[in-house]
């Protein structure tokens, strides 16, 4: 009996690379897909995918690969948590001006059937005072059903604004959940990162895994060239991609300023300040940009505040420290 022979290590690597593409192009068409279903959420996850292959680009070893395996795994599971979540928030509010909107109908119903009924129960005791009662009787019964009538108009009117209210603050949520929808107002043009309202929406989505928060904010100053508003951009572009490549697929990084770009950690100051300085010099260094009708190389020097989530702290506390330090730096003369 024949054994099959076993493959040479040269169809075995190829077997390997055949396999190992087919990861990371399934992998892509994941990020893709998330963007497409639910840009809210793909936004996010969509990103974080994208930078997986990029690392295994690099190295692919065994213990990469199961690593990113776990990270697909988690990654597609809170993509999942969060889509369903966004989606219900949405339904919620769309169930709720349904309900509204019927039950003005169902007002307007019976408002109708019972002025009817008051008009007819009205006419009826007109006839019999007329016949039987005197004058003074005629005006003091009319008297009476005119109060009621004008106290039934009156409690109707409040009820009415009243829904109507709640049925314009479900639309303005409405509207607002629509607008969240659209990636164009919560990405940055110029990087595709979320922009600044989405990266402070995104530390509101850490505050409630409760898990420590660390925020660094890269701010990055060019050579005189780097005034145009293409040069800036141009600029922004390439450290942002550089940034994306420097830090975990789990950190988010966003657009927080004209010159910053903010990355949300989720682990204490000290941790965050190990990695924030060495990110800060490899990405301090040459960028290409046109100038003048040609390509040119501007020389930026990046610098970094770590600023970790205090106890009990609100995001938008922690919003004014990040803006509150950049100010007493720039009065000191520093980076701004």
């Amino acid at each position: 009996m024949m054994h099959p022979e076993a493959p040479s290590p040269a169809h075995l690597s190829s077997q390997q690379d055949i396999a190992l593409t087919c990861y990371l192009s399934v992998m892509l068409a994941m990020a893709r897909s998330m963007r497409a279903v639910c840009s809210r959420a793909g936004l996010i996850y969509g990103d974080r995918l994208m930078r997986l292959p990029r690392r295994l680009g690099f190295d692919s070893t065994p213990e990469a690969l199961e690593e990113s395996r776990r990270a697909l795994e988690a990654e597609l599971a809170e993509y999942t948590e969060v889509t369903s979540a966004w989606l219900d928030a949405g339904s919620k509010v769309a169930r709720e001006i349904v309900d509204i909107v019927e039950g003005l109908d169902q007002q307007a119903s019976e408002s109708q059937n019972l002025h009817a009924a008051m008009l007819e129960d009205l006419a009826e005791q007109m006839a019999e005072f007329a016949e039987v009662a005197t004058p003074s009787d005629v005006r003091n019964a009319l008297k009476r059903y005119a109060m009621g009538l004008r106290s039934y108009l009156h409690r109707r009117d409040v009820e009415s604004r009243a829904s109507l209210k709640d049925l314009q603050c479900r639309a303005n949520q409405f509207a607002e959940w629509l607008a969240r929808a659209d990636p164009s107002h919560s990405t940055d043009p110029v990087t595709g990162l979320p922009n600044r309202l989405e990266t402070e929406r995104q530390l509101e989505a850490c505050w409630h895994f409760g898990r420590p928060v660390s925020v660094l904010v890269f701010e990055w100053k060019g050579e005189d060239a780097a005034t145009t508003a293409e040069a800036r951009q141009a600029i922004a572009k390439q450290l942002a991609d550089r940034l994306a490549d420097l830090v975990r697929p789990r950190d988010v990084v966003g657009r927080w300023g004209p010159s910053q770009l903010a990355v949300i950690f989720e682990c204490r100051g000290a941790e965050a300040m190990q990695r924030a300085g060495s990110i800060a010099d490899w990405l301090t260094g040459g960028y290409s940009a046109v100038v003048d009708g040609a390509v040119a190389t501007i020389h930026a020097r990046v610098t970094v505040k770590v600023i970790e989530r205090l106890p009990e702290e609100t995001v938008a506390h922690l919003v004014d420290r990040i803006e509150q330090l950049r100010q007493e730096e720039s009065a000191a003369g520093g980076t701004v």
